[in-house]
């Protein structure tokens, strides 16, 4: 739906109508049956029309908004933009349910046999796209869009990549992290998945396919957590054995996650020693 609506979109703010923007929220709103769904949907279409958006003495849409934010003044030329949300009882319950959820995995953890995670990682060397993707996201910790296209890695070490692109930071900064396996394993492995042609939406359904057959909670986001927990027991990687750093250090050293909030969510799941 999102490429549809931008397709046209010539980064002309007042292309974006309260007409416009309403007919917009209706359409998603009769597509997601879900109020969370819908509120994440809008809020990326939203970010996604602020970046192509232009908007003099800017680069975008987006640093005008930062900057009215940092300055506490309205954005005004983004008025009409700001009712790209549910109506107000749909985002009730949108909220209510991500406070609901995130109240429920504060409470509940989760366990993967070790046996499990190796297993995972041998995929590194396998000749389906879907299983070597998976280690890829497991052994380097990063986000799905990263692996997939987003982020470029170099070789840093014999168990450290240099990333460039991490999203979700400012300029898509650049950072070196530890890597589960020897680094030129992980180039290699990565160089092959990206000439494979799959498309996204295909790797995430059968990528959670296959990961709920290994435990019924688990996701490629939540590889994520696995590769905190690794490092932090100093599973695979030599370099990182004797290291004595906190989840919370690696979560916003090599995760790159700044939210104390949002930091937690990588805490709760736990590689089991037989």
């Amino acid at each position: 739906m999102d490429s549809s609506i931008l397709d046209h979109y010539t980064g002309d703010i007042n292309e974006f109508t309260l007409e416009r923007v309403r007919k917009i929220v209706k359409q998603y709103q009769a597509y997601y049956t879900n109020e969370r769904s819908l509120l994440v949907s809008l809020s990326r279409l939203k970010n996604k029309i602020l970046k192509k958006t232009k908007i003099q003495g800017y680069v975008n849409g987006i640093e005008y908004r930062d900057a009215m934010i940092r300055q506490n003044k309205e954005a005004v030329l983004l008025k009409n933009l700001q009712e790209l949300k549910p109506d107000e009882s749909k985002l009730k319950q949108a909220v209510d349910s991500m406070k609901q959820m995130r109240t429920n995995r504060a409470y509940k953890s989760f366990d993967i046999p070790l046996e499990s995670v190796i297993d995972m990682i041998l995929l590194l060397d396998s000749k389906d796209t879907v299983e070597c993707f998976i280690a890829l996201v497991l052994v380097s910790g990063r986000r799905m869009d990263e692996v997939f296209e987003k982020a470029m890695f170099k070789k840093d070490g014999q168990y450290s990549l240099q990333v460039d692109g991490i999203l979700k930071t400012k300029n898509n900064k650049s950072t070196t992290i530890p890597c589960l396996v020897p680094a030129h394993c992980f180039i290699d492995a990565i160089d092959r998945f990206r000439a494979s042609g799959i498309s996204k939406n295909t790797l995430r359904i059968n990528c959670n396919t296959l990961l709920k057959n290994i435990h019924p909670d688990l996701t490629i986001h939540k590889l994520r957590s696995l590769y905190v927990d690794a490092i932090y027991n100093g599973i695979c990687s030599p370099e990182i054995a004797n290291q004595k750093w906190s989840k919370v250090y690696i979560i916003e050293k090599f995760l790159v996650h700044d939210s104390t909030d949002l930091t937690m969510d990588y805490m709760n799941w736990r590689i089991k020693k037989t």
